[in-house]
C-alpha cells in the first residue's frame, strides 16, 4: 500500500510544482503612474460607490509614456490616455481622480509616500505574525484603499463592522502557494490592526 501511495504523492507535488512554475507570465508587473506637478501618483484602481467625488479640474494627461517608464513631465502618465481628464478629489487631498477616455469611468491615483504610515503599520503586523514571508517586498509594496468593512473580513474586532477602514494589500513573491493576507487597518483609533 505504501509503495502505491509514495509514487503517487510524488507525481502530484511534481504536477504542482509544473503548474504553479508555468504561471507566471512574460510580462513584468508595472505601476500606473500619472506625474502631476513634479509629484508621482500611483494607479489605485476603479472609484467604486462614489468613495471619492470630483472637486476641481486640474487638467489632462498630456503625454503616455511606455508602461515601464516613470513619467518624468507634467500630466504624462504610462497607463493614461492622452486627453484624460484629471481632477482633485472632495475627500482626500492626496487622491487624484481620473477620467478615462475610452469608457467614462473613474479611475483613483494615490499620491506617492501619501499612505507611507499606514502600510509600515500593515508591514509590521504581517512581520509580527510571522506571515511576511510571501511578500515580494517590504511594505513599499502595499496598496492602500479605503472600504467599509463588511461580513466577508475576518475580523479580530467585530465592532468595526460598517465602519471605514484602510484595506492594504502586499504585492507577493511569484510562485508562492500561500499568498499575503490583506491587513484592515484603522488609521484614525490608535491605529489598531482589525484584520487578518
Amino acid at each position: 500500500m505504501i509503495r502505491k501511495v509514495i509514487p503517487s504523492l510524488l507525481f502530484t507535488t511534481f504536477v504542482l510544482v509544473v503548474l504553479y512554475g508555468c504561471n507566471g507570465s512574460g510580462e513584468g508587473s508595472y505601476a500606473g503612474i500619472l506625474m502631476i506637478d513634479g509629484i508621482d501618483y500611483t494607479w489605485q484602481g476603479d472609484i467604486e460607490n462614489k468613495e471619492f467625488t470630483i472637486a476641481n479640474k486640474i487638467g489632462e494627461v498630456e503625454k503616455t509614456v511606455d508602461k515601464e517608464i516613470i513619467p518624468k513631465t507634467n500630466f504624462s502618465s504610462n497607463m493614461l490616455e492622452v486627453g484624460a481628464e484629471i481632477f482633485t478629489s472632495n475627500e482626500d487631498a492626496g487622491v487624484i481622480i481620473v477620467k478615462r477616455e475610452h469608457d467614462g469611468e473613474y479611475d483613483k491615483f494615490i499620491e506617492k509616500g501619501y499612505y507611507k504610515d499606514i502600510r509600515e503599520i500593515a508591514w509590521n503586523f504581517l512581520v509580527d505574525k510571522g506571515w511576511s514571508d510571501s511578500a515580494s517586498e517590504e511594505w513599499e509594496s502595499a496598496t492602500v484603499t479605503k472600504i467599509t468593512v463588511n461580513e466577508a473580513y475576518h475580523l479580530l474586532d467585530n465592532s468595526y463592522e460598517g465602519e471605514e477602514v484602510f484595506s492594504v494589500s502586499f504585492a507577493d513573491r511569484e510562485n508562492v502557494v500561500t499568498t499575503t493576507p490583506i491587513i484592515l487597518v484603522d488609521a484614525y483609533r490608535n491605529k489598531e490592526y482589525i484584520s487578518s
